[in-house]
């Protein structure tokens, strides 16, 4: 099954390599890191990458470059691209890259000649083995708690911290489905000695206002540095959320933690562009970017919240914010390609969620980002969360004498 994984980031080297995660958006503190052990992902799933595209917000220019790479275990591959001189866009459909379960994934920025500094926007297809499976993938900062924390199940940066509560870190899943095939990656073990040192990752599910610990859950202990979840599974229905939660045990190590799930939708080829900020916008029109890890502070202008995405279906758009508008209040939002809405949806009075069907179609290069309409006494709130229904026709296969689509 086919998903976009795609990322933008600031604050790149003119003169050294940087590594990046998926799902990275260009907010204050720069996603790379000259390590990449601490930025990569882990993959739930197997399958193919492919379709590499590659926007920069200002040339190279004259005799200078960019290249960048995926990496694979800390390897680069194949699957890269040049952008050269006074070009800003690179694509490779020609170079693919097998990815199994487990495996550690990541974006190399590669300059030559001390290139200009601009904004690096990526995006490429992830063709799943399996049908029906999604893989979304979460490289966090270094845990150095010992008390429980949430994080989200779609994140790219290694700059911001975990959260102390789940609300601001769950996110809205706009389709039915069940999520299963938990995998974990440490780079530092938790440690040994008696008594035993441990992480526990549990998936959080929240439904009508109640969040429960669901059965899918990993512990790493000692000296381990990877673990996995391949029995465990939990249903989930449209309006959904889900996070992840960190607890310990006798002090464990300071560590950066990679996290990879499958979802697996029961309508074959549909995936999701989640996404959100603590900070809910309040009165006015104001912007965010449109993907993973929101800026906290809502924008007047809707050019300091564009980012470049790739080819997508956009089938749904689903928001909720924590606290009501108000009686005759409300917030709408909406889903915008190269500054006009395309899917709109409203909260208004009591009501805390709401979503819009229908379709979006969105071509690779195209401007992305959201906008939301306070109106002049909205109630001021947290934890703004939004979620892209996204679809990708499946592939057409042959079964001896048989030709079936799934869908």
């Amino acid at each position: 099954m086919r998903s976009l994984h795609q990322g933008s980031a600031t604050g790149e080297s003119a003169t050294a390599v940087n590594f990046l995660g998926f799902y990275t958006t260009p907010l204050g503190n720069s996603a790379y890191n000259a390590t990449e052990n601490v930025v990569s992902m882990v993959s739930p799933a197997a399958g193919v990458l492919r379709n590499l595209n590659v926007v920069l917000q200002a040339a190279p220019s004259a005799g200078r470059s960019r290249s960048v790479a995926v990496y694979l275990n800390g390897s680069a591959t194949s699957l890269a691209v040049t952008v050269a001189d006074a070009a800003t866009t690179a694509s490779n459909t020609v170079n693919t890259l097998t990815v199994a379960a487990g495996d550690r994934i990541s974006i190399a920025n590669i300059p030559t000649n001390t290139p200009n500094i601009a904004q690096l926007d990526w995006n490429l297809h992830f063709d799943t083995t399996n049908t029906k499976t999604f893989p979304l993938m979460s490289s966090v900062p270094t845990l150095t708690f010992t008390d429980t924390r949430y994080q989200r199940v779609y994140h790219g940066g290694n700059a911001y911290a975990w959260g102390s509560g789940e609300p601001e870190m769950a996110m809205i899943v706009p389709t039915s489905g069940t999520f299963k095939s938990l995998y974990v990656y440490f780079t530092v073990a938790p440690g040994a000695g008696s008594p035993t040192k441990s992480y526990t990752f549990t998936i959080m599910k929240t439904t009508g206002g109640v969040t429960t610990a669901t059965a899918l859950t990993v512990t790493v202990s000692a000296t381990a540095t990877t673990g996995s979840d391949l029995v465990n599974s939990f249903t989930v229905a449209a309006g959904d959320f889900v996070s992840i939660r960190s607890t310990t045990a006798n002090n464990p190590a300071q560590t950066y933690a990679k996290i990879g799930i499958v979802f697996a939708p029961d309508n074959d080829g549909e995936s999701f562009l989640p996404m959100s900020t603590y900070q809910s916008p309040g009165a006015g029109t104001t912007y965010n970017m449109a993907w993973g890890q929101m800026r906290s502070i809502w924008n007047s202008f809707e050019s300091n919240s564009l980012m470049v995405t790739g080819a997508f279906l956009a089938k749904a758009f689903y928001v909720s914010v924590v606290t009501a508008p108000g009686a005759s209040q409300s917030h709408t939002a909406s889903l915008r390609r190269a500054g006009t809405s395309v899917q709109t949806a409203t909260i208004s009075g009591t009501a805390t969620a709401a979503n819009v069907v229908v379709d979006a179609v969105f071509t690779q290069g195209q401007i992305i980002d959201v906008m939301n309409v306070g109106s002049a006494s909205v109630a001021a709130s947290t934890n703004w969360r939004a979620s892209v229904l996204i679809y990708f026709a499946p592939a057409a296969t042959t079964t001896g004498n048989f030709f079936r689509m799934f869908n």
